[in-house]
């Protein structure tokens, strides 16, 4: 494990109260994994997505309170055919009726690419693409400190949702870019 790596488990070791060991460490590669190897440390099996359930339904009270939406979207929707990041005061206002912090998408611009690309982390995720499950994801990973009580652990997806926010905070990259299939070091270019 190199630097970045040990970092990163330090800080998740932190977090969840817990000590992994350098065996079961050397295992994990991918989020999915981490999320796993923190499951089993804190024995919880349950995963029951409530908290995404919940979240789901508050974005959907805002949207039709702005008047965007009739019918609820649904986890498989996309996301931003509805709430569009290139509106500010739109975002804003359901970050307001929510009384949560909406983490925009990185608004990829070929002309800033280029000339920021050796400075600055260039996620590799078309925002256009994003589902609303995976907007959820990252609101919940976003508002973690105000939606767990990391005390009280509930089920896996409180782990998945607090590993984005920890993988986000320790090394740096875009809340959409933290996906279960990711690598650590692949995807993420840690050591």
């Amino acid at each position: 494990m190199g630097l970045g790596s040990v970092q990163l488990l330090v800080d998740i070791e932190n977090h969840f109260k817990i000590q992994i060991l350098d065996s079961n460490a050397a295992k994990i590669n991918t989020v999915l994994d981490m999320v796993n190897m923190v499951a089993i440390y804190l024995n919880i099996e349950t995963n029951d997505l409530s908290l995404k359930k919940e979240m789901l339904q508050i974005i959907n009270q805002a949207l039709k309170l702005e008047g965007l939406i009739n019918d609820e979207i649904s986890d498989s929707d996309l996301i931003f055919k509805t709430l569009n990041p290139l509106y500010d005061e739109l975002w804003d206002s359901i970050a307001q009726k929510t009384d949560l912090v909406l983490p925009k998408p990185y608004l990829s611009d070929k002309n800033h690419r280029k000339l920021f690309s050796s400075l600055v982390w260039t996620p590799k995720y078309e925002w256009k693409k994003v589902t609303a499950g995976h907007f959820i994801d990252a609101v919940c990973a976003r508002n973690h400190k105000k939606l767990i009580d990391r005390k009280n652990i509930s089920d896996i997806y409180e782990i998945f949702v607090s590993i984005i926010a920890i993988t986000v905070e320790s090394i740096g990259v875009d809340y959409y870019e933290v996906e279960p299939e990711k690598s650590f070091t692949n995807d993420f270019g840690i050591d």
